[in-house]
């Protein structure tokens, strides 16, 4: 076997895998399993082991895998609990997003980035609101 893999099957089969094993493996470590493919993306990626490289197979299957982790968090949403707690909802959906928008154009401003691409450096920081829920949920808050 040669790395990174190129044969369209045992990429598939190897994402099959990872989705199955990682989230058992985050939740055994008391992490939210929805962080598991992210960091077997990371480990197995062509910037970790380069087990896999990003080519189009692997740009379906990150896409999968985005809707996968919003599947997730749509199923441990409790939709009493948040019409229950709708202000204290929504305002950590806009904290969850808006402080690491802020803190992520401060530090693409600071690096010396233009203002565009600040903003886009912030975005990507202040997208990850479903990651952050089921921690926020399990503990009850």
């Amino acid at each position: 076997m040669h790395f990174p893999l190129k044969e369209p099957v045992l990429i598939f089969g190897f994402a099959v895998l990872i989705f199955l094993l990682f989230p058992i493996l985050m939740r055994k470590l008391r992490v939210p399993a929805i962080i598991g493919p992210i960091i077997a993306g990371i480990i197995i990626g062509p910037n970790g082991l380069e087990i896999l490289e990003r080519d189009s197979t692997i740009q379906l299957l990150g896409t999968v895998g985005l809707l996968f982790i919003m599947f997730i968090a749509g199923l441990e949403l409790d939709l009493d609990g948040f019409k229950k707690y709708r202000n204290r909802s929504i305002l950590f959906g806009m904290l969850s997003f808006l402080i690491p928008l802020v803190l992520g154009v401060l530090i693409g401003l600071w690096l010396h980035l233009s203002m565009l691409s600040a903003i886009l450096f912030g975005s990507i920081f202040s997208t990850h609101t479903l990651l952050g829920y089921p921690s926020i949920s399990r503990l009850g808050v």
